[in-house]
C-alpha cells in the first residue's frame, strides 16, 4: 500500500523575524514576540530569527521561506495599535548601501535573487519609549505583545492553507 500523499506539496518554513534591540524600552517588542511565536510554534514550520535591523543576510532566508513576517515597533502610526502590512517589492533595484535599507529593499532584494517572493509582512506598532531597559516596553506596548503574537500566528496559518495541495480532500487533511 503506498503512503498518503502530504498535504503540503513543499515543505518549506514560515520566517518570523523579531527586529529591534532588546536594551532599548519598546524597541525590544519585536524579539520579545518573536520569542513567544518560538515558543508557540514547530521549528519544523517557523524559523524564528531575532535582529537588531535589517540585513542582507536576510535575503536569503526571505527567498527560501513559504511566508515571512517581520515584527517591529515603528516611529509612526496610531499608538495601542496593531498595524499589519503586506509588503510589496517596487520592481526595482535594492537600495546600494543597506545602511539605508528599508523593507521595500529587502523584499526588492529577495526578488531580484529568486524572481517572485513569498508574501512578506511587517506586523508593528507604534513605539513611544526608548529609554535603555532591558526586555521591557512600556505598558501601552507591553499590552500588545498577545495581540501581536495572535496576528502573526493568523498569518503564518492562513500562509499554510495556500500550500495545500488542492487534489487532496479538505476532510483528510490533518
Amino acid at each position: 500500500m503506498t503512503p498518503p500523499r502530504p498535504a503540503v506539496s513543499t515543505h518549506r518554513r514560515a520566517l518570523v523575524v523579531g527586529l529591534g534591540n532588546t536594551l532599548r524600552g519598546d524597541d525590544a517588542l519585536g524579539p520579545i514576540v518573536a520569542e513567544r511565536i518560538r515558543a508557540q510554534t514547530s521549528e519544523d514550520d517557523v524559523t524564528v530569527l531575532l535582529r537588531h535591523g535589517l540585513q542582507p543576510e536576510l535575503v536569503e532566508d526571505v527567498a527560501t521561506a513559504r511566508a515571512v513576517v517581520l515584527v517591529d515597533v515603528s516611529l509612526d502610526g496610531l499608538s495601542g495599535r496593531v498595524d499589519v502590512r503586506r509588503v510589496h517589492s517596487a520592481r526595482r533595484s535594492p537600495a546600494p548601501s543597506t545602511h539605508a535599507w528599508e523593507i521595500d529593499d529587502l523584499v526588492a532584494a529577495a526578488e531580484h535573487l529568486i524572481g517572485d517572493v513569498p508574501p512578506v509582512w511587517i506586523v508593528s506598532t507604534l513605539g513611544l519609549d526608548f529609554d535603555l531597559r532591558d526586555h521591557e516596553p512600556s505598558p501601552p506596548v507591553a499590552a500588545l505583545v498577545e495581540p501581536m503574537c495572535e496576528e502573526v500566528l493568523r498569518l503564518i496559518r492562513e500562509s499554510t492553507s495556500t500550500c495545500v495541495d488542492p487534489s487532496i480532500p479538505r476532510n483528510q487533511l490533518t
